[in-house]
């Protein structure tokens, strides 16, 4: 009797196990879409000083079962030259730009616990946002991150790529099918 209870009770372990981490948030970032037309990818390249610029929204997603919780994006460029403008709106998110190493390190946080990603609907990250960048490079690279509250980091590679000859950009993946693989990363704290 006892070893049948032993089964059962491992059997309803893994079973438990298994219903958590499909119900657990699984957050992802949405390519950039045109401003206010999320279902439209194909950007503007337009001039900007010495520099040309892409405007562009964003929003947030999650293909779990619980809301996600305390979540942050985090954008980081490669070069100097590179710098990407999140908008910060009076939503009481909290959006922040440093430079980190040899590019910069930009970040969108959850303005508090309450403000989630529920499961299936997006929520959208509010403003212009913009990538600003010199020459006339074929693409622009820049690590992209999203965490939340109980989930592990989520990182991939968010590739620009650059039509010069009818001034069009287009955001993908820069490692394959999206979402994509789950990468060794530092998380921050969230």
């Amino acid at each position: 009797m006892s070893s049948v209870t032993a089964v059962l009770g491992l059997i309803s372990a893994v079973v438990r196990a298994a219903w958590e981490k499909w119900r657990a948030p699984r957050l992802r970032l949405d390519l950039p879409y045109v401003r206010r037309e999320p279902g439209k990818q194909v950007l503007r390249i337009v001039p900007n000083g010495d520099r040309w610029q892409v405007v562009f929204g964003m929003s947030l997603r999650n293909d779990g079962g619980r809301d996600a919780r305390n979540w942050r994006v985090r954008f980081v460029s490669l070069d100097a030259d590179t710098v990407l403008y999140l908008d910060s709106q009076h939503d009481g998110r909290h959006v922040t730009g440093t430079f980190v190493g040899s590019g910069w390190q930009h970040e969108v946080i959850a303005a508090n616990p309450s403000d989630t990603v529920p499961p299936g609907l997006p929520v959208y990250i509010h403003g212009t946002h913009t990538l600003n960048f010199r020459g006339q490079p074929d693409s622009i690279e820049m690590q992209c991150w999203v965490g939340a509250e109980g989930t592990p980091p989520h990182e991939d590679t968010l590739r620009l790529e650059l039509h010069w000859t009818n001034m069009t950009a287009r955001f993908q993946w820069g490692r394959g099918q999206h979402p994509a693989p789950w990468l060794r990363v530092r998380p921050c704290r969230v």
